[in-house]
């Protein structure tokens, strides 16, 4: 038994077809008018083609080509004598006949390829800057018009322009079918970087209602990967479809685990805006996976960037801002007054403060904006509300004029904050040390208001040296104190 299992070992193996070398003779082409096949995939060097009948020989031996010859073209011996001249030039045609077969297959399919690569770019181009499908319509037209001008001399030129690209499919449908391919691209890749990735945080922002009024919980995810590397991306927006208490926005977030297959044993933070339906002790979002024992414990963060506009609401000019809105919203409300008053201000050269702006509560950063735009126009306004007729003493009101610009400047400063804190890839470390230097900045703004040194508070500084008295200086170093304290506070 040991001799019979020592000479088993000593079987050598079979070898691979590719392991034969067998690679194609060159004189098989002129003594059996054959040529390597290299259109078939995964043949490689290993086929040849009969220029003849167009057969394929799937062994590169001597012995399969010759046989194939000698049973299907013994009479070309006769017909066209070895070596000869003629011989000679009917394998050339042949072979040229072939290849010239060959490229028109090649050259189709490459151009199927290109134009449904373009049809996919086209469907790309469409979802990256939300538009609607029907579009391809308008970039048909677009394209007729610019090749009817660029080629207006070269008629074949234009035809042939004209044919490449009535090739690519833009229809509806098949926008819509690019589309959904790419999405399903797109999650195979962000599946893919999910299983590979060592570590990865969540960050649910709170739930915010669509124009169907369906709430939608919004949810990102960091990865970190073994070499290092990490990567953001946006996981998905789960609809809240009935009421949204934490156990709903936990019900939703293990439904997006599940469908992207997210093994929470790799999970080590958890960032959220802070909101009671979120972050509650004992029906947030954070704690039904604290209480779960098949999830690690792990870390949890309030959002640093809605934090600091939390620290911005602190300021105590809630009434000097609900009348900037006021007053905003009588001019711009009516039409007949929205164009009187643009024709009052047609004369400024500078165009882009020649309107009022509206002020939308969701977007933070328009606060300064139509702050900053209410006190360039602060002379044109007045104007207009007397000849309407309309109350304006608090426009007349130094007191409540200081306010504003005061507001205006330090909105400015907020703004200029929350904008450092946005973006990708921003560490937690950095936007720390970012807020660190804003807390230093607050220190020496209330050190150079204390000294009347306007530098950092242009429009205040413009109102305050026009009337020469300062009587809310300390008001204003007191509220920067303030906000110097929320900010310590929250940010410890």
């Amino acid at each position: 038994m040991a001799s019979i299992a020592g000479s088993s070992k000593n079987v050598p193996k079979k070898r691979k077809l590719q392991e034969g070398n067998r690679s194609f003779n060159e004189e098989w082409l002129l003594d059996y008018f054959v040529t390597p096949n290299t259109t078939l995939k995964g043949a490689g060097s290993s086929s040849s083609i009969c220029l003849i009948c167009k057969e394929s020989i799937s062994v590169n031996k001597e012995y399969n080509v010759k046989r194939h010859y000698e049973s299907k073209h013994s009479d070309y011996n006769t017909k066209l004598p070895a070596r000869s001249t003629e011989r000679q030039k009917r394998v050339d045609f042949l072979k040229s006949e072939l290849s010239r077969q060959q490229t028109i297959f090649s050259k189709a399919h490459t151009v199927q390829n290109k134009a449904f690569v373009a049809s996919l770019k086209v469907a790309w181009t469409l979802c990256k800057h939300k538009k609607p499908f029907s579009d391809v319509d308008v970039i048909k037209e677009c394209f007729s018009e610019i090749t009817t001008t660029l080629f207006s001399d070269d008629k074949e030129l234009h035809d042939t322009v004209r044919a490449e690209f009535n090739a690519v499919s833009l229809s509806r449908r098949s926008i819509t079918r690019r589309a959904d391919e790419i999405n399903l691209d797109i999650e195979a890749q962000l599946k893919e970087d999910i299983t590979t990735c060592k570590l990865y945080s969540l960050i649910c922002l709170d739930e915010s209602c669509d124009i169907t009024e369906i709430s939608q919980l919004a949810v990102f995810i960091r990865m970190v990967f073994p070499d290092g590397c990490t990567k953001d991306e946006f996981l998905c927006s789960e609809p809240l479809l009935s009421t949204t208490r934490g156990q709903d926005a936990y019900n939703a977030l293990i439904s997006v685990l599940n469908r992207f297959k997210i093994s929470p044993k790799k999970l080590v933070s958890v960032k959220t805006n802070g909101a009671p339906s979120l972050t509650g002790s004992h029906n947030g979002i954070i704690a039904f996976p604290c209480a779960d024992e098949k999830i690690p414990a792990f870390l949890s963060y309030h959002c640093v960037i809605h934090q600091e506009r939390l620290c911005a609401s602190k300021l105590c000019f809630q009434e000097v801002f609900k009348e900037v809105v006021h007053i905003v919203n009588f001019i711009r409300a009516s039409p007949l007054r929205h164009r009187q008053f643009r024709q009052l201000i047609s004369d400024i050269e500078d165009t882009d403060l020649c309107d009022l702006i509206y002020h939308n509560n969701v977007r933070w950063l328009s606060c300064e904006n139509v702050l900053q735009r209410f006190f360039n126009l602060k002379t044109e306004i007045l104007a207009f509300l007397h000849d309407s007729n309309r109350e304006h003493e608090v426009l007349c009101n130094h007191s409540w004029l200081t306010k504003l610009v005061f507001l205006t400047d330090i909105t400015k400063h907020l703004n200029d904050l929350n904008l450092k804190l946005q973006g990708q890839m921003k560490f937690l470390s950095d936007m720390m040390m970012t807020i660190d230097a804003f807390k230093s900045k607050l220190t020496l703004f209330k050190s150079q208001l204390s000294a009347m040194n306007w530098t950092h508070f242009p429009c205040l500084g413009e109102v305050m040296e026009a009337e020469k008295t300062y009587p809310e200086q300390r008001d204003f170093v007191a509220e920067l104190e303030n906000l110097l304290q929320e900010f310590q506070l929250r940010f410890r």
